[in-house]
């Protein structure tokens, strides 16, 4: 079971509930679990800046506008389907099969929720490079969509073309499948806020080039900031009005890429399709940046290009952050103590910021991950239930007692897995560390000495 919470605009419940209840009563016919959307009384308003333009090819005027939102969280499940012999299978993902200009696979991944994505990380398997096969029928052909299976019991995962899911799993298999995917299209709408009603106009345009795409994206965030698709003037939108119509300095920059002249954002460009072309992180966000960057046009009247404009037009804000990043990375690892603590099965206070949380979604329920740091920089995680976590808040301090259980290395930073957590007590930065033994005996105030506090 997928379950996430969101802010809505209130204005969009009613399209909400029409996509919801479409969704319900194909699940009802095929004898799932609908989706249910359940929407709270808690509201609140966001400030959004909104941008239009008077007349095609004027600059953009800038209005500051309220919108009212209410709390909203939606559940989804991603159902086993039960094939011959009494197997179990598990969607794990859709594989929408692409090419770039070379012939090569650069397919676009879409996992079926936190549980696809984690068991996809699992097997290590590179589908934005797998070739349409299908381990059903063998036969080839230019597919332009299959699903990746997992047996539930053996762990073997197959590669099904979509023409062949009812034969190899059991009539009416792809219509569930269909059903799946469209229920995390909806996740993917909410976290990013499409807006529902947007109809591209600009259908003469069919074929936009990477490069210049992104590169308006760059001049479009430099100029207004990088803004959500759950704004009222998404980034994406603003990127597919400039190709329609052009104010100045887009149309400049047209000009200097039609010549092959110098541009300051062509060069961002040109820097952010280096850096996801040469990236070989398994994150799926990168990996289908990675594909689309690879790719050396954009056909807008293609059916996916609503969420190709919508991911290139994030990628000149999510290269800058990588770039902060990895500054920040850098400084760390000059700074910060790369190292584990202390020896396991000791038990006492400690002294940690919260860095990260994040919810898991495992076999036998969900798990909350948090991520630690203490004043040295030395990493803790902690994995719990949600129900057994206390309200805490990234970037605050706090004094706990835990267990030191673990001591793991994950892509060469070292971190100290603690368990038994308890006693919380939230604390201004400049706290003084508390004693971490709580035992006072010979072996503890030994052990204490090593540590060195």
């Amino acid at each position: 079971m997928e379950r996430r919470t969101f802010w809505v605009d209130t204005d969009m419940l009613s399209w909400l509930m029409t996509k919801i209840n479409q969704l319900a009563k194909r699940a009802r016919k095929l004898g799932l679990q609908p989706p249910v959307l359940t929407v709270s009384d808690e509201e609140r308003l966001e400030d959004v800046t909104q941008f239009t333009k008077i007349e095609p090819g004027e600059p953009y005027h800038e209005q500051v506008i309220q919108i009212r939102k209410r709390r909203a969280t939606l559940e989804g499940e991603w159902p086993q389907l039960s094939g011959q012999d009494n197997q179990q299978w598990l969607a794990l993902a859709k594989i929408e099969h692409e090419k770039d200009p070379e012939g090569q696979p650069v397919n676009l991944v879409k996992p079926f929720g936190t549980q696809g994505e984690e068991r996809l990380e699992q097997l290590g398997l590179d589908l934005h490079q797998q070739k349409p096969n299908c381990e059903h029928c063998s036969t080839l052909r230019n597919r332009k969509t299959t699903y990746l299976l997992q047996d539930i019991n053996s762990g073997e995962a197959k590669q099904i073309g979509s023409t062949c899911v009812d034969d190899f799993i059991a009539p009416g298999s792809l219509n569930k499948l269909a059903l799946m995917a469209d229920t995390q299209a909806l996740f993917l709408d909410l976290s990013k806020m499409d807006d529902p009603g947007y109809e591209p106009t600009q259908r003469a345009a069919r074929y936009v080039d990477t490069k210049l795409l992104l590169a308006i994206a760059s001049l479009e965030t430099e100029r207004n900031g990088f803004h959500k698709s759950a704004s009222r003037t998404p980034t994406k939108l603003a990127v597919l009005n400039e190709i329609q119509s052009p104010s100045k300095p887009v149309a400049e920059l047209m000009q200097a890429h039609h010549r092959g002249e110098a541009h300051p954002h062509l060069s961002n460009a040109e820097a952010v399709i280096a850096h996801y072309r040469s990236s070989d992180s398994t994150n799926n966000f990168v990996a289908n940046a990675r594909s689309l960057a690879s790719v050396a046009a954009i056909d807008l009247n293609d059916r996916n290009h609503n969420f190709q404009v919508g991911l290139l037009a994030s990628l000149p804000s999510c290269y800058q952050r990588d770039m902060e990043k990895q500054k920040e990375q850098a400084l760390d690892a000059a700074t910060l103590l790369n190292e584990h603590y202390g020896e396991l099965k000791q038990r006492g206070r400690l002294a940690l910021k919260l860095t990260k949380s994040r919810l898991h979604n495992f076999h036998d329920g969900d798990k909350l991950r948090l991520t630690f740091r203490d004043s040295g920089g030395r990493t803790f995680e902690w994995l719990t239930t949600p129900s057994s976590a206390p309200d805490l808040e990234v970037g605050k301090h706090y004094h706990l007692t835990g267990t030191l259980a673990h001591h793991k290395e994950y892509k060469g930073t070292k971190f100290t897995a603690i368990n038994r957590c308890k006693d919380f007590e939230e604390v201004p930065e400049d706290t003084p560390n508390p004693e971490f033994l709580i035992k006072k005996g010979k072996k503890a105030r030994q052990a204490q000495a090593e540590l060195g506090r």
